[in-house]
Formats: structure tokens, sequence, C-alpha cells
């Protein structure tokens, strides 16, 4: 990633991307040799994909005037923010086998509709997004310690 004209800052994010992509995805890889490819293939396209996603962005406002951390914030962010170690992927081992597949599939990428999630978890559809909320105060919770 270093040649880029991405900043360090940006490169931690593809990192993490790329981290939780590998993560996401380990049970398609057959052979361990190709590893070091498969993560070269999906670093290039996670910058690929930053790059192109930081040119539509357009500042509004004084950054110093958000807060860093707040405790209410979204499990979503708040999960985003820890992707630094192996705090998720611990803390996804702990949960439930039905938690752990619908946190999966909801992280899936391309992302999958609710329809495509209840089909493959035989979960109605109704039941998902309070299933969600609960598999993410779990994961919340572990998190916490």
């Amino acid at each position: 990633m270093r040649g880029t004209s991405l900043t360090a800052d940006d490169r931690a994010d593809v990192s993490q991307e790329v981290w939780l992509k590998a993560y996401l995805h380990l049970e398609s890889v057959v052979d361990p040799h190709c590893v070091p490819g498969w993560l070269k293939v999906i670093t290039r396209r996670e910058m690929i994909k930053y790059a192109a996603r930081s040119q539509r962005l357009v500042p509004c406002g004084d950054p110093s005037a958000v807060d860093d951390v707040s405790p209410e914030r979204p499990i979503d962010e708040a999960v985003i923010a820890i992707l630094d170690g192996e705090n998720l992927h611990n803390a996804i081992g702990y949960l439930r086998e039905r938690e752990r597949d619908l946190i999966m599939l909801l992280l899936s990428e391309p992302p999958l509709s609710y329809d495509e999630i209840g089909n493959r978890l035989d979960m109605p559809r109704g039941s998902i997004g309070p299933s969600r909320e609960r598999c993410l105060a779990h994961l919340r919770a572990i998190l916490a310690g």
C-alpha cells in the first residue's frame, strides 16, 4: 500500500477492510499457498474502492468539533473502531452459531437483502431485524468484557 497517494490513516482503513474481507471469506481458501496472492487481490480492490469513495466525499464543517467517542454510538461504528486487532474475530467466536451465521450474512459482500438472509437461515424476514439487534447487543456485551 506504500507508494500510493493514500495517507497513513487511509492505508490503515484499507488494511482493516482487507482483514475483515479476508476473515469473512476465509472458508473460500482452498490452497493455503494462494493466501498471499489472494490478500494482494483483496488489497488492490479495497484500495481502488477506497480511492473512488474518498473522491466523492465533500468536507463539511470543522472536524475538530465532532466528538471522538460517544457511548450511545451505533454498534456498527464501535465494531469498526476496534478492528485494529483480533478483538472482533475473538468476539464473534463467542457468539452462538446462529448469531455468527447472521452476522456473517449481514456483513457479506455484496450485501444481501433480508429476503436472501431469511432464506439462507430459514428465518422469517420480519424476525431478522430483532434478531440482528439481539445479536449486536450480545456482541457489544462480549466486546465490553
